[in-house]
């Protein structure tokens, strides 16, 4: 009965609505700049009844929903998981076309690399289902594919937990949102979806002296001018700043008590380029439990400091410049995607972790 009762919520949450017209591939033009004027509006309007202290969310992500080589365009919109919304935009006809809104409380969406959809995963209290959001004979609609009941097995196992999307959907990846402002999904929309399938650039011979690390310990040690940004929604963009400047209360990241200092570096070439990065893990003292980790990578002579907060503690990169992060609820790959002043981490699954 659970499972019918969560088929009709879902669905009631749905309209009709014309056949999504194939637009071509991801290469055409046009799509990008109709997104970006969808998200520009929605910024705009966003709602004057919410203060700071309550935030209207607006973030997106890109995801080709019915694989026609286009991606569509997902935002989620809410204050809170209570009334957190995801509109759907298709492009067709030369212009973003708004499809239909469904839920996004207490829910994430995943990747649905074999089928026309995409995966909303809802977890709340100790139950979870995964509807496939997909087209069917010009209708939005979706189907209930699975469910977990984790209370039940609680009461067997007090260490029982949600069984991963993955188990019941093959090659499911938990899809990043990011912020309405950003455009690295945008712009990097091919890259992005060639690591989701897997595909990494080769590694290529370090250009740079082996000694490069030093360049990025002096500049540390000297106090050196880096640009600041967030790589996620939580840090803050200090902009150009001496290093060690960044490292005073409030910088990086708005809630430190007092200032950060380092706990460790790793080198690891990031992108493929042939070129060094340099990771910091910054945290108030060295078993705070919130790390703070900064990405420094030097491109055409400019030092950008990539700011990631609440940073798991443990972390290898691999020989093709993921990020393996391990906590006691498990592990998790990212990957982090940078230009100049555009960055941002994106999931991976762990099936992709190099040698």
């Amino acid at each position: 009965m659970r499972k019918l009762i969560s088929i009709v919520c879902v669905l009631c949450l749905f309209a009709v609505f014309p056949i999504w017209a194939v637009s071509g591939s991801a290469e055409d033009t046009g799509w990008r700049e109709a997104y970006r004027n969808v998200l520009d509006g929605i910024i705009a309007e966003r709602d004057p009844r919410f203060s700071q202290e309550v935030t209207q969310e607006n973030s997106y992500l890109l995801y080709d929903v019915d694989k026609d080589g286009t991606p569509e365009l997902i935002v989620k919109m809410g204050t809170c998981e209570a009334d957190y919304t995801g509109v759907l935009y298709t492009f067709r006809e030369g212009a973003a076309e708004k499809v239909d809104e469904f839920g996004l409380g207490h829910s994430s969406l995943y990747s649905d690399p074999d089928e026309n959809g995409v995966i909303v995963y809802y977890g709340h209290m100790a139950y979870a289902y995964g509807m496939r959001i997909f087209r069917e004979n010009g209708v939005l609609t979706g189907e209930q594919i699975f469910e977990d009941d984790l209370y039940s097995r609680l009461l067997e196992d007090e260490n029982a937990e949600y069984v991963p999307v993955r188990t019941f959907v093959p090659g499911a990846c938990y899809l990043d949102l990011y912020d309405a402002a950003s455009n690295l999904p945008l712009t990097h929309y091919e890259e992005m979806e060639q690591y989701r399938a897997g595909e990494f650039p080769k590694p290529t011979e370090e250009y740079w002296p082996n000694d490069y690390g030093a360049f990025y310990s002096d500049l540390i040690q000297g106090n050196g001018k880096v640009f600041s940004l967030s790589a996620d929604s939580y840090c803050n963009n200090p902009g150009q700043i001496g290093f060690l400047d960044l490292l005073k209360k409030g910088v990086a990241v708005p809630w430190m008590d007092g200032d950060l200092q380092i706990l460790s570096t790793q080198e690891a070439d990031l992108n493929g380029d042939g070129k060094l990065e340099y990771v910091v893990d910054l945290a108030e003292t060295a078993d705070s439990y919130s790390i703070v980790r900064c990405y420094l990578a030097e491109q055409d002579g400019v030092v950008y400091a990539y700011l990631q907060n609440y940073a798991p503690r443990e972390l290898h990169i691999d020989g093709n410049g993921n990020l393996l992060t391990v906590t006691e609820y498990g592990s998790s790959l990212h990957r982090l995607v940078f230009s100049g002043e555009e960055s941002g981490l994106m999931t991976l699954p762990l099936s992709y972790l190099a040698d």
